[in-house]
């Protein structure tokens, strides 16, 4: 937290990390822990956010389930980060918390689109949720380079969204 202060940032990041499933002390415990850890930020200036990363982030009800146990705890949604299978569902459940998302991209073809997933859906829909946070890219390209494919993603959310 001292360093995201001395660098200015608005928002740090801290994952919920464990099993796929919590078990009902688990899940208090990182109730728990998130409730202290955003009062020390807070005093800090900063918010908190839990990325759908791993763990039990990785299913869209815990998601829900964590959020709305720590209302004050944000959400840093990422495009990719289900489970098998989970992606629309996350997607359609937690569009309306996310604070701050990340654009994952993976494979273009050579007129800018991304094969890996639906990036104008996800896009419009979370312009369509009202989200009003940073447009983060995560560029995990397979051929581009990463500037390359870093642009070729900025293209391809505005050409989606503005």
């Amino acid at each position: 937290m001292a360093v995201a202060e001395k660098l200015g940032a608005s928002h740090i990041r801290i994952d919920a990390g464990g099993p796929e499933q919590w078990t009902e002390e688990q899940f208090a415990i990182t109730v728990d822990g998130y409730r202290d850890v955003i009062g020390h930020a807070a005093e800090a200036g900063l918010q908190v956010v839990v990325e759908n990363h791993w763990g039990p982030t990785v299913q869209p009800d815990q998601v829900v389930r964590l959020i709305e146990a720590v209302p004050e705890l944000g959400l840093l949604l990422d495009s990719w980060n289900w489970a098998h299978g989970k992606q629309a569902e996350g997607w359609l459940k937690c569009a309306k918390y996310a604070k701050v998302i990340h654009v994952k991209t993976f494979n273009f073809t050579e007129n800018g689109e991304e094969l890996t997933q639906n990036i104008p859906a996800f896009c419009r829909l979370m312009k369509k949720s009202g989200f009003q946070g940073a447009w983060g890219v995560e560029s995990v390209p397979h051929a581009d380079g990463e500037i390359e494919a870093a642009r070729k993603s900025i293209e391809l959310i505005k050409h989606s969204v503005f």
